[in-house]
């Protein structure tokens, strides 16, 4: 509508009520993007290192608080596989689990581009301005991807070629089809001995084999034990998330039976989702569904 002086305070709103410590003199459009580029980037890097996936990140669903809503058809990744989609009207996977940080670079974009009559009044120098913004939020992004990454495997000091170490266990796991929860969890039982449940997940294959030899020599360059270090991924990486058929489960018992005990089991479970327990009735919550399942739908109304 033009209403410049409405954007002006709103935009000024916004920034002391989401980031009162950033109010300074200068530029408050700029000032507020640059908050939300930092919020944000690591927002969505920290719900991927957890396998979950947004089913209509819109716009309109993220928010300059550094949160997002609307989760809708969301849903967590039990095997690795990056064209992953879960949401029923995302046909051409929009928002499939490798396009997250792309999706969340151009809501940024969009962002700017509705503060651009309040960054300069020369439309030209403010977009070439808000593209640096840009281009800034995706190596921020990078940065929290690569960050958390790395300590979920245990590596707290970052070095050249760990990106490609990184690299290397997501091939691995798309191709065996890995689960991606359990074999981060599972990787601090294999620093200095092989764990028979990981090593089944790979199938004994030869290229896990190599990139196991790869990963425990890069740990030796680590300035802590071994038993510290799997103490540490433990503490990042989940034994327990929300499975799918799990979240089924408990809806239709819900819904068709009235029956809300599954629902308050899996609360329960989830609510100290780092803790292994020699429960044996607890096995089911951490496996993924059976292979024989549809390909999981979620839906707006979920």
């Amino acid at each position: 509508r033009k209403d410049i002086p409405a954007l002006e305070k709103l935009t000024d709103y916004a920034l002391k009520r989401h980031y009162p410590d950033q109010v300074t003199e200068g530029n408050t459009a700029l000032t507020l993007m640059q908050a939300v580029l930092e919020k944000q980037s690591q927002l969505v890097a920290q719900w991927m290192q957890l396998a979950f996936i947004h089913g209509v990140m819109n716009t309109d669903n993220v928010l300059i608080s550094g949160e997002t809503i609307d989760y809708g058809p969301c849903a967590f990744m039990d095997r690795y596989d990056p064209h992953t989609v879960f949401s029923s009207i995302d046909r051409h996977g929009r928002y499939a689990y490798e396009n997250q940080r792309k999706i969340a670079q151009w809501n940024f974009a969009c962002l700017g581009m509705a503060l651009i009559p309040l960054i300069d009044a020369n439309e030209e120098k403010a977009i070439l301005q808000i593209q640096t913004l840009v281009e800034d939020f995706a190596t921020a992004l990078q940065r929290h991807w690569l960050t958390g990454f790395c300590q979920k495997i245990g590596l707290q000091q970052q070095e050249k070629g760990d990106e490609d170490l990184l690299r290397g266990l997501f091939d691995l796991m798309e191709a065996h089809q890995s689960d991606f929860t359990l074999t981060f969890r599972r990787l601090s039982g294999v620093i200095e001995n092989d764990s028979p449940a990981l090593t089944a997940s790979f199938d004994h294959h030869a290229d896990w084999t190599a990139w196991r030899q790869r990963w425990v020599a890069r740990l030796s360059h680590e300035k802590t034990s071994y038993k510290e270090i799997a103490m540490q991924m433990d503490r990042i990486n989940p034994l327990f998330i929300p499975r799918n058929h799990l979240v089924e489960e408990a809806l239709l018992a819900a819904n068709q039976q009235q029956d809300f005990s599954k629902l308050f089991k899996l609360m329960s479970v989830l609510a100290t989702p780092y803790t292994e327990t020699l429960d044996k009735t607890m096995a089911r919550y951490k496996e993924a569904g059976p292979d024989d399942i549809p390909a999981y739908r979620t839906y707006c109304g979920t």
